[in-house]
């Protein structure tokens, strides 16, 4: 009797060890080698659960993709930051294969006609290759699981970022800004890219949710992933010190900018009225001067006459008006 339940015995561990194969490629792994395939509903996972990869379908459509997408303990539903198959979608996800082929990462369809390839020429024997999902957001194909040499990497290519009303877009803006932070010590992790210009580095940041700093000097482009450790400003007379670009959200430059314009709004309005008090004062004080009479002692009093001094050259005049009629009088006739 125990020797007929041998071979059910040996069928469930056969089971059970090809299910615990299929479950960590499914729910634990990060990497797919050469005798893997990812089909149907299987992915494949960061190492700390940042990223996860496989099919996936935006909103009502009918189409699935090969794309990245936040780890659900990160956000709350399932967030694409980037896809490969961006042109040419599939119908049957169970059908299709993402899989190592010639050296390559590469998705077949669903009639197993290849769609998609990270397309890299390569001496290193294909059985060796694997792809690895790295808790940076960054797909990479290596030479081998010991390798650090990168084949190829999913952050080099942005132009596969987005999907035209997929659900990134009201996570990652490409409104978003950089902040300029010159004489600084770099942060520690950063990656490489292969990029020519300070405006490529930009992009090729800006393009990527993930990215929250970028740096381009002699020695390339660097971008950093996530939080940065160790960001320190140096004395402004240190000589070696690099100047690093922080990714922020356009709302604040303009907040920003709204507090300096109120600012400055208060100081201009602030001195404007001081002149307009000073103009007002210097009019009201020169019409009393010039306006205000002059009494003088005596009989001319009595007949209301009003003396207005006026000088010309050396000599003093005064003139009243006294029944409709202007004279002229000298100061001797008033000292009289």
């Amino acid at each position: 009797m125990d020797k007929k339940k041998n071979p059910w015995l040996i069928l469930s561990v056969l089971f059970i060890y090809f299910f615990s194969l299929n479950y960590q490629l499914s729910f634990g792994a990060d990497t797919i080698s050469a005798n893997q395939t990812l089909s149907g509903d299987e992915t494949i996972v960061s190492s700390g659960g940042n990223f996860e990869l496989g099919f996936f379908k935006p909103g009502n459509s009918s189409n699935y993709y090969i794309g990245m997408w936040y780890g659900l303990g990160l956000v709350s539903e399932k967030t694409p930051v980037w896809v490969a198959n961006r042109e040419t979608p599939i119908r049957d996800r169970f059908s299709a294969e993402l899989r190592i082929s010639d050296g390559n990462l590469v998705l077949f369809n669903e009639s197993q006609l290849p769609i998609w390839s990270t397309n890299v020429s390569s001496s290193t024997g294909s059985s060796s290759v694997i792809a690895v999902l790295e808790d940076t957001g960054n797909l990479v194909l290596k030479d081998g699981p010991n390798s650090s040499t990168l084949l190829w990497q999913s952050l080099e290519h942005p132009s596969h970022t987005w999907l035209p009303g997929a659900v990134a877009r009201k996570v990652c803006l490409s409104e978003d800004k950089f902040l300029e932070l010159p004489n600084m010590v770099l942060p520690e992790h950063p990656q490489s890219m292969s990029v020519g210009s300070n405006s490529e580095c930009e992009s090729t940041c800006l393009n990527n949710c993930s990215c929250t700093a970028y740096a381009y000097d002699s020695d390339g482009c660097k971008i950093w992933i996530g939080e940065l450790l160790n960001l320190e400003q140096l004395a402004e007379d240190a000589s070696n010190g690099k100047t690093i670009f922080i990714r922020l959200a356009a709302s604040e430059f303009s907040s920003s900018s709204n507090n300096k314009g109120i600012i400055i709004g208060a100081a201009a309005g602030s001195v404007g009225l001081i002149l307009v008090v000073a103009v007002l004062g210097i009019l009201i004080w020169r019409r009393r001067t010039i306006k205000a009479p002059k009494v003088v002692e005596g009989s001319l009093l009595a007949f209301g006459i009003i003396l207005k001094p006026e000088f010309a050259d050396t000599e003093q005049h005064f003139k009243f008006f006294f029944s409709g009629k202007e004279h002229d009088i000298i100061d001797e006739f008033i000292n009289h």
